[in-house]
């Protein structure tokens, strides 16, 4: 199979797999925001940023050296399997502890401490599942991705289900979310155990070492990234009331579930490039120029049709209690294109094995974002706390584009037309947007995408290589779809 055809294989169930699981996901919290309202959503929202927090800890870098050591050399997988997943319960114990301490040092009312630790463990068993979802994506095993995503995205739909059923209250449904982890980590072992050419192999402790000291460096780019993505919200949570951080999280979960788009791309595009690092690197500046090409297009259009229809978005999701989300979900998602270009970036630097550029640019956004928001957040809330989130995500972009720009990587010229058609495009597609103010949701974002690919066909911005991909992952589907017919 062609490099093209295994890339749209890869990124074709990758995105099937992950927006199932956003789905969920977007339900499951939309459930518990209705459910509890916004002062305990923020409560449960909280949970889950403090566990983020603890989960470096439970996985200092593992899952990702994981990820690229595999793609560069198949046969390793089984060692390096077992030696994650020892690293991850061994760290464990140390994570929940951590956990514990930065909640009782922050001093939140018993009733939260009790949903954070609760909320907290799940999330940090649930780290598990990332060594064989790596795994995976590292062998060009998608289907094996999706396949874990969706049984996880079954058990959050019978979740939702329960809590309307049963009118669950906040504890309640902390438990369940514990629940819910437990068995995603179990049906992902399930998937691994019985999935043709996946092994374990217990290796030494000198090679478990090896491979905690060569992820360490991006568990320290993990911990600066969470730093400067999570610490709005803790601020948030300790100087203002419980309800703003609900409403900040609800527009942050809506624009997160969005990474499903850029890092499908990026990863099935990943095993790649670390081969064209090693054996043919002048096509290494294509690669990247079409990846990040295509996020671009996703990015803008995705971020200017949320802007102009973001109270309708919160209305669908959240409902009218949540309107105070609009204003934050609207500058919200203009990070979200930086944070696609910056996948793109990052995984040409890890291909090239530049871990400390990586880690370099983690701890400068970091310490700019709290610096940030020391100021910021005190004076403008929620909203100057949106705005900090953009202005970091800019600072990140430009200084990995400048550590790729320094190890030889060079964008096409073309980029910059490319760009500007793309701009036009997102003009025409909110006009329209704009004026159809009166037509049903679902019909006018329908009618905005339709614009949006129109204008860029009239443009002349897909080349023949765009059209040769589109194909090809055209008739990969087709194939498939018989498969799974016949």
């Amino acid at each position: 199979m062609s490099t093209a055809k295994v890339v749209a294989k890869n990124a074709g169930f990758l995105i099937v797999g992950d927006l199932i699981h956003k789905v969920a996901s977007i339900l499951f919290s939309a459930i518990v925001a209705r459910q509890v309202g916004a002062e305990s959503f923020g409560a449960f929202s909280i949970a889950l940023v403090l566990a983020g927090f603890a989960a470096v800890i439970v996985d200092p870098g593992v899952s990702q050296i994981l990820y690229r050591d595999i793609a560069e050399a198949k046969e390793s997988a089984a060692a390096l399997v077992g030696a994650g997943i020892i690293l991850v319960i061994f760290l464990l114990p140390l994570s929940i502890l951590f956990l514990i301490g930065l909640s009782t040092l922050l001093g939140y009312p018993l009733l939260v401490f009790r949903v954070i630790v609760i909320v907290g463990l799940g999330s940090l068993i649930l780290q598990i599942r990332l060594i064989y979802i790596s795994a995976f994506k590292a062998s060009s095993r998608s289907e094996l991705v999706a396949i874990s995503m969706i049984l996880q995205s079954i058990l959050l739909f019978v979740g939702a289900a329960i809590a309307i059923k049963m009118h669950l209250e906040l504890i309640q449904l902390a438990w369940m979310y514990m629940t819910i982890c437990l068995l995603s980590v179990a049906c992902v072992a399930l998937v691994y155990h019985v999935s043709a050419g996946m092994h374990y192999k217990m290796p030494s402790l000198a090679y478990i070492f090896i491979v905690f000291k060569r992820g360490l460096p991006l568990g320290l780019q993990a911990i600066m990234i969470l730093v400067y993505l999570y610490v709005d919200s803790v601020m948030l949570s300790v100087m203002f009331r419980s309800d703003v951080i609900g409403y900040y999280r609800a527009a942050y979960a809506l624009v997160t579930s969005l990474n499903i788009i850029g890092l499908a791309l990026t990863t099935s595009v990943f095993p790649f490039l670390v081969r064209l690092q090693i054996n043919n690197k002048d096509k290494l500046d294509e690669a990247y120029y079409r990846t990040t090409k295509y996020l671009v297009v996703m990015g803008c259009g995705i971020a200017t049709g949320t802007t102009i229809l973001a109270a309708r978005i919160i209305q669908l999701f959240y409902g009218s209690g949540f309107s105070a989300s609009t204003p934050l979900l609207q500058i919200l998602i203009w990070s979200e294109l930086l944070i696609f270009l910056s996948f793109a970036t990052s995984s040409v630097l890890l291909a090239l094995d530049l871990r400390w550029a990586l880690v370099a640019q983690a701890t400068l956004a970091a310490v700019l974002n709290v610096v940030l928001n020391l100021f910021v957040i005190r004076t403008y809330g929620a909203v100057g706390a949106a705005g900090v989130t953009v202005a970091t995500e800019v600072f990140a972009l430009s200084f990995l584009s400048w550590q790729a720009h320094r190890s030889g990587i060079r964008l096409s010229q073309r980029w910059l037309p490319d760009f500007s058609r793309v701009v036009l495009a997102c003009v025409v597609m909110g006009i329209v947007l704009w004026l159809g103010g009166g037509i049903p949701f679902f019909p006018l974002v329908i009618l905005g995408s339709v614009t949006f690919g129109g204008v860029l066909i009239f443009l002349g911005f897909f080349d023949e290589i765009d059209i040769r991909l589109a194909k090809q992952a055209l008739v990969l589907f087709r194939y498939r779809l018989k498969r799974v017919t016949y």
